[in-house]
């Protein structure tokens, strides 16, 4: 009884592994739909994308693994929090990134993973630089409007793009009781118009003790204004319809705060430091890589190092 107990847990064991393989086999094999009675599966779409964007998406892997392996290593890893308030502020400040997650809201981690290995990189970079107390003022003196928190407009902004409905959208976004929202308008004309902004909400910024913006600055809250459309007539705005949600005053930058203290000697730290593509090719002179396809260096070191590929003799001396 004791021998038949541990080859009893084997043939279990082996049961199991053979189960997960053959679900594997069988998952990859499911039909994901069919066109005129034909097949495709899960299978024959890792097959396109593996052979469509296959080196590209490995040297992306490889040189996000390399980054953030070194990070940590370097006890340099940006928070979570630190990669939230970069991913939130860029969709409140950038409204075509902000746009681009509301119509692909799929490209909300890849985003996220983007700002990540930006911060690390720049870490990593900025680490061994070191920037003295004279270089800190001399960089906030140059370039104030870096490290002070600018004032924040929020408002609901309406790019129109036939102006036969200016006056109705107008009178509609003015309306408070009960107070009528982007969605319905853009749904009552489609085509027309557009808001513009993350959630629908767009805000503009004036920089620390200036008139940045200064038409915008100077409505109360709830008011609403027809404004020409600026940039946003290369992209089709006739108008602008711009209502008021609030104002958040700026302030001046404090040198003492470790944040700021921070940025300003990582932003002086970057102008002089070594080229990233230098410390992405001593990370990967050092680390280990191996693959199933042994074309997959080659490939990712053209991809990393395109300049050193096009000055390498080919091959046979041609």
């Amino acid at each position: 009884m004791r021998l038949l107990k541990p080859i009893i847990i084997f043939v279990l064991l082996m049961s199991l592994t053979f189960n997960i393989i053959f679900w594997m086999r069988y998952r990859n094999k499911k039909t994901i739909f069919t066109l005129n009675s034909e097949s495709v599966t899960r299978s024959d779409m890792d097959d396109y994308l593996e052979k469509q964007f296959g080196p590209s998406y490995k040297a992306m892997i490889v040189q996000r693994l390399l980054i953030d392996q070194e990070a940590r290593k370097q006890s340099v890893a940006p928070t979570e929090s630190e990669v939230t308030d970069e991913y939130n502020l860029k969709k409140e400040l950038d409204w075509q990134f902000a746009s681009r997650l509301a119509s692909s809201p799929w490209l909300a981690e890849e985003s996220r993973a983007e700002i990540k290995q930006q911060l690390e990189q720049q870490k990593l970079l900025a680490k061994n630089v070191a920037v003295t107390e004279e270089e800190v003022k001399e960089e906030y003196s140059a370039h104030p409007a870096l490290y002070d928190t600018p004032a924040k407009a929020h408002t609901e902004v309406a790019a129109v793009l036939n102006e036969i409905h200016l006056e109705d959208i107008r009178r509609l976004m003015d309306k408070t009781d009960p107070p009528v929202g982007p969605k319905t308008i853009m749904q009552m004309f489609p085509r027309e118009v557009v808001f513009i902004g993350d959630d629908d909400k767009f805000t503009f910024v004036q920089a620390y003790s200036t008139e940045m913006n200064k038409e915008v600055f100077s409505m109360s809250p709830h008011y609403v204004k027809v404004m020409l459309p600026g940039d946003l007539g290369q992209q089709g705005a006739r108008r602008l319809v711009v209502k008021m949600i609030g104002i958040e005053p700026g302030k001046k930058a404090d040198l003492n705060d470790p944040k700021t203290l921070n940025r300003i000697k990582t932003n002086v730290a970057m102008r002089r430091t070594r080229p990233p593509s230098e410390m992405l090719a001593n990370l990967w002179a050092n680390a280990k890589f191996e693959s199933a396809d042994p074309g997959d260096k080659p490939q990712i070191e053209r991809l990393f190092f395109p300049e050193q590929a096009r000055t390498q003799p080919a091959p046979n001396g041609r």
